[in-house]
């Protein structure tokens, strides 16, 4: 049996993979989540389909303390800001300080993050070079690190290089992508980058604002096709249809379908099994039931 705390520290690009594992998981656990704007859209989806969980401030947490019962299995999920990844040196400073605050409050820990851009990073390895608790990371089949949240959707490593040869020029849509293409293609942060364009090339190429912007970098690039990378987490098919065609249409893109065989789940169920594994501190645990019914009722409480 799992007891103990087992903290998350999650990108919300990879809240999908996390609630699967949390939904799928059949063990009994208390599950909390510190509550600020970037949990928002977590919190939604959790509650839509059920999974109950409790609300912790940043200092509840971190200085007050959760009255955790050690005997059970806790989990405490902190989600950070979703464009930090477009920095790769400001986001690998934050996470490395984020798992060194969190030691003293948890007995393993499990990152829902890629490297985003750090290639060769891996927090595990410099986590126990620092004497810390174990932290897990999404891994492809033979334990490489996955390199965004794309790898971890088709299973990181030589898939990834796999995919960009074979759908080389596009832009990759997972449901969370999709659904926040603005924010992940920086299209909210080029308001910058317009003001400093000559007016005359700006009215030549159509460039009113940072949708714009975004659609002519796009073009300039050679992009034609939105890949849609269905990984079956989403809440609804037909959202994730719809976020699709809104995103495709104002970045003029064509859609296309990833053909079968390129999506696994093998990523998330194993970051999930390892931490569980780290919390036990004994034998191998498979991964997260899948047949496991999550539990309804009150979705949300506090201490």
């Amino acid at each position: 049996m799992v007891s103990g705390v087992l903290g998350i520290i999650a990108c919300p690009m990879l809240e999908d993979e996390l609630l699967h594992s949390l939904l799928c998981d059949s063990e009994e656990k208390e599950v909390w989540v510190i509550d600020d704007e970037h949990a928002e859209a977590f919190r939604g989806m959790a509650d839509r389909r059920g999974l109950v969980y409790g609300l912790a401030t940043h200092r509840d947490f971190y200085r007050d303390g959760i009255p955790f019962d050690r005997s059970k299995f806790n989990v405490v999920i902190q989600f950070n800001d979703l464009a930090l990844h477009k920095d790769p040196k400001e986001l690998r400073e934050k996470i490395e300080r984020q798992v060194a605050e969190i030691q003293p409050h948890i007995d393993a820990l499990g990152l829902y993050y890629g490297m985003c851009g750090n290639f060769g990073w891996d927090v595990s390895e410099w986590a126990d070079r620092q004497g810390f608790k174990p932290v897990c990371v999404f891994r492809d089949m033979n334990g490489m690190v996955c390199d965004d949240c794309v790898g971890v959707a088709i299973g990181g490593g030589r898939r990834y290089t796999d995919l960009t040869k074979r759908y080389t020029g596009m832009l990759y849509l997972t449901p969370a992508i999709a659904s926040n293409w603005e924010v992940f293609t920086g299209a909210m942060d080029g308001m910058g980058d317009i003001e400093q364009m000559d007016p005359s090339v700006k009215e030549y190429f159509g460039i009113t604002d940072s949708k714009s912007y975004i659609r002519w970098m796009m073009s300039i690039a050679g992009y034609e096709y939105g890949l849609k990378i269905d990984t079956g987490l989403e809440e609804s098919e037909e959202k994730y249809e719809a976020d699709c065609a809104s995103a495709l249409k104002q970045l003029n893109l064509k859609p296309l379908d990833i053909e079968e065989g390129w999506v696994t789940l093998q990523p998330a169920d194993d970051i999930y099994a390892e931490c569980k594994r780290n919390l036990a501190g004994k034998g191998p645990i498979p991964p997260a039931d899948m047949g496991g019914r999550h539990r309804a009722g009150s979705r949300q409480r506090t201490f």
